[in-house]
């Protein structure tokens, strides 16, 4: 094998004298291959290792030996796998789903090289290597295994699918390590030469570990000490760092930069003297060129850790810790499978707001809190005691009369400007903390949509560092699996600590009981593992909910071992199969019952909805009018409907609304109203014209949190006994007995759905003596509507329902 056939195909730092290179093929001559480092300073002796194969199987999943092939798991990949979980190892040879079938497969739990792995040894013939194939984990229960995205044969296909590539050339022996006697900087471009091949162009030499890995404890953002400011910043390949600071917004474009120094390898730092309370800040960053560098020293970067913004341009405001005291009262949100959410955006909630107000007062945290406080609040009347804000944080609305779902953020820290009184006078701050103290006076709980997968334009992390905070594709260009055109990296430690303090802040600063993570997918089990250990040692009660999907994949199995609950996708599109007679009986016990088994380990880790801020409203997707608009909903939708909130609010977890579906809201068939206001704000009007439906949700609210209700509220998983099921015949109609074996105290609950337009019955051998009918699918029946008539009964023989009906009825113990 001659040198000129060979490349180098991957070079990177692991610390700060120790790296990686990585060949085109594995490397056969007993000499070292002619490799140099470039560097601007003295790297001292390097010193050349072969790496070793068996340790690069960890990092890479396989390594052979002649015919000898070894698949090898590294458990620390996935922490979250217990070690007597079967792993299997699937791939374009064994039929990838088919894996877990066969023992074949089976990956055996062993010591490797002095670490515990899981280990598959096969003799194979020489061609089954030089095909080349796809591989991946997966476990006994069908959850693949995550493949580390530093491992040097992973690969990402365009579905998004991450997988192992083993190649036949590349087994090991192609990998080297190099260790250099003095420390290498990271504010040049760094390069690995092929020597003795001038026409060989150097490779880039990129921080992997040193950079992605290292930690900074220090403070960051503005920091008064009442000697003056401290502004430090993280920006490890920056070569220079300026501070622009002015008492007046009048001065921004004249305010002189003044240079900061190092502070070590990550951070910079400058400390000037005097008060600086409100005034304005910008920082400015310059450093290496190239595609994986954004650097530009006349773009003014709002700091990440500003506490607050005139805007998503900056620039941010000079907040001391005295100014953030408020004093709450002490609140204590609900157990999780005591809860029922509904999803919000401030401005939909108080756009219409039948309460006096000025027209600046309505665009945000003041006009709601006004809203909150009046006597005839909305989600008082309808009883639930937990609202899901939509974003407030800082995002990239251009100007304050735009309207913005917020999934855009521009800062993690500061809340939305055009949701303030006074942005330039940071009144946000203030305006957040009555809001959420009103709240809780009326006893709801507080969770904050945030988004930590990609962030809005400008993106200020770019010009700090694009390398650093973003996903990248070979070519230096953004990875976008969030589909809003960049992904954040959140597995690197200093981004992860962007997220960790400014949900910490959060909390703290503004006493919210919870989150919802966007496309937590992209976010990470891991890191979603850290915001769980920081929240919980704040506030042991707090609330936090994922969207386990992104374009990439799904992480809802993965999050079954930790403390999250999750939006649960397949409730919300198995009810709308069901309900247009599509689905069956085994999906409607499976969501019924909380999910069990592949989604939720307990019960309130499935948050059951059917309509969120995305897409159409419910009554868009499931109206017989042409164009998706139930604008006009006709008799079927509505009882369709009414189906659909006994679904949501008779099934085990976290039932969850979007404001305004309990009148039947339309977006008059719009799927993707982000920035559409007039569309999305809540009618109060119409809510009183649908009296009948909004008044049958709040009646299964109070009914679900009521003592008779118990059975529906599971903290933990019953025995197989607690359910009873019933079904039609050549139907899928279906009833569900809960608390059948007496297990909990309190009454027993049947609940019958029948999404058929034909009547049906269910074979039953009970005294309907004992039952009380509670609810229809028209109206719930109190002590003060006994002998109205209804199409759901009860007989000795049968549970009989008529078209599109559904009853639940009560058996008080005893």
């Amino acid at each position: 094998m001659s040198e000129s056939e060979l490349f180098i195909r991957e070079a990177r730092l692991e610390d700060t004298r120790r790296g990686i290179v990585e060949l085109s093929r594995d490397w056969v001559e007993d000499r070292d291959p002619p490799l140099r480092l470039r560097t601007s300073r003295d790297p001292g002796n390097v010193r050349w290792q072969r790496m070793d194969p068996a340790g690069w199987a960890l990092r890479s999943g396989f390594t052979a030996f002649g015919r000898r092939l070894f698949f090898v798991w590294d458990p620390r990949h996935a922490p979250w796998v217990g070690p007597d979980e079967e792993i299997f190892v699937a791939g374009d040879f064994s039929g990838w789903g088919d894996a877990v079938l066969s023992d074949r497969w089976l990956l055996r739990q062993q010591e490797w090289f002095g670490q515990a792995a899981a280990v598959l040894e096969l003799r194979v013939h020489p061609e089954f290597l030089k095909r080349g194939f796809r591989f991946k984990f997966v476990t006994g229960e069908g959850q693949w295994l995550p493949v580390p995205r530093e491992s040097a044969n992973w690969e990402q296909d365009e579905e998004g699918n991450e997988n192992y590539r083993l190649e036949a050339e590349r087994t090991g022996a192609h990998t080297f390590a190099f260790e250099a006697g003095n420390d290498i900087f990271l504010d040049e471009q760094l390069a690995v030469e092929w020597g003795g091949e001038e026409s060989v162009e150097p490779f880039p030499l990129w921080p992997n570990q040193v950079f992605t890995k290292a930690l900074d404890t220090g403070p960051l953002g503005a920091i008064p000490d009442g000697k003056g400011t401290l502004f430090r910043v993280f920006a490890p390949r920056a070569d220079q760092l300026w501070v622009s600071c002015f008492a007046s917004l009048s001065e921004k474009h004249k305010a002189k930069k003044v240079p900061m120094e190092r502070d070590g390898s990550l951070c910079w730092k400058i400390h000037l003297p005097g008060s600086h309370q409100g005034w304005y800040y910008w920082f400015f960053a310059d450093g290496p060129d190239g595609p994986w560098s954004h650097f530009d020293p006349e773009h003014a970067i709002l700091d990440p850790y500003a506490r607050a913004t005139i805007g998503p341009n900056g620039p941010g405001i000079i907040v001391p810790d005295e100014a953030l005291k408020f004093k709450f009262t002490p609140f204590q949100p609900p157990c999780w499978h005591d809860l029922t959410v509904v999803e919000a955006h401030v401005r939909d909630l108080v756009a219409k707001a039948p309460v006096k107000m000025k027209k600046r007062e309505r665009e945000g945290f003041v006009g709601l809190r006004k809203w909150v406080e009046a006597e005839d609040f909305y989600l008082s009347e309808l009883g639930t005691n937990g609202v899901e804000l939509q974003p407030l944080q800082e995002n990239d609305a251009v100007h304050r009369s735009e309207y913005h779902w917020g999934y855009m953020t521009i800062n993690f820290f500061a809340p939305e400007s055009s949701y303030s009184l006074r942005p330039d006078k940071a009144s946000g701050i203030r305006e957040l903390q009555e809001l959420v103290e009103a709240f809780h006076q009326r006893g709801q709980s507080v969770i904050v949509d945030v988004v930590y997968n990609h962030v809005g334009v400008p993106g200020h992390l770019l010009y700090l560092d694009k390398y650093y905070y973003f996903e990248l594709a070979p070519d230096g260009s953004l990875e976008n699996w969030s589909g809003c055109g960049n992904d954040l990296r959140t597995s690197a430690t200093m981004t992860r600590r962007l997220i960790l303090d400014s949900l910490e802040y959060w909390v703290k600063v503004f006493n919210v009981d919870g989150f919802r993570f966007d496309l937590a997918e992209l976010v990470g089990v891991e890191t979603l593992r850290e915001v769980e250990k920081r929240l919980k040692a704040i506030k042991p009660g707090i609330i936090l909910i994922a969207e386990p999907w992104s374009f990439r994949g799904h992480i809802a199995q993965a999050l079954r071992s930790t403390g999250f609950s999750s939006w649960n996708d397949g409730f919300r599109d198995f009810v709308l199969e069901y309900l247009r007679e599509e689905g069956n009986h085994d999906g409607l016990r499976y969501f019924l019952t909380g999910s069990p088994e592949h989604f939720a380990a307990w019960p309130a880790q499935t948050v059951n909805y059917c309509e969120s801020h995305d897409d159409y409203t419910w009554i868009d997707r499931i109206t017989e009018n042409d164009d998706h608009n139930g604008r006009h909903p006709t008799d079927l939708d509505r009882r369709r409907s009414h189906l659909m909130a006994a679904m949501i609010m008779g099934s085990v977890g976290i039932p969850m609304f979007h404001a305004g579906q309990d009148y039947l809201h339309s977006k008059e068939g719009d799927h993707n109203t982000y920035q559409k206001g007039h569309l999305n704000a809540i009618d109060y009007d119409l809510m009183n014209e649908r009296g009948d439906s909004h008044r049958y949700f709040a009646h299964w609210i109070r009914f679900r949190r009521s003592t008779a209700g118990r059975a529906l509220r599971l903290g933990r998983r019953p025995a197989d006994s607690f359910f009873r099921f019933y079904y039609g015949e050549e139907n899928s109609a279906m009833a569900v007995h809960f608390n059948a074996n007496g297990e909990i105290p309190g009454p027993q609950l049947l609940l019958a759905i029948n999404p058929h337009t034909h009547p049906v019955h269910m074979k039953w051998e009970e005294n309907p003596h004992s039952w009380r009918l509670q609810a229809d699918a028209d109206r719930f029946f109190w002590d003060d509507e006994e002998g109205v008539e209804s199409g759901a009964l009860l007989t000795p023989e049968a549970i009989e329902l008529g078209p599109v009906e559904c009853g639940l009825w009560v058996k008080e113990p005893g």
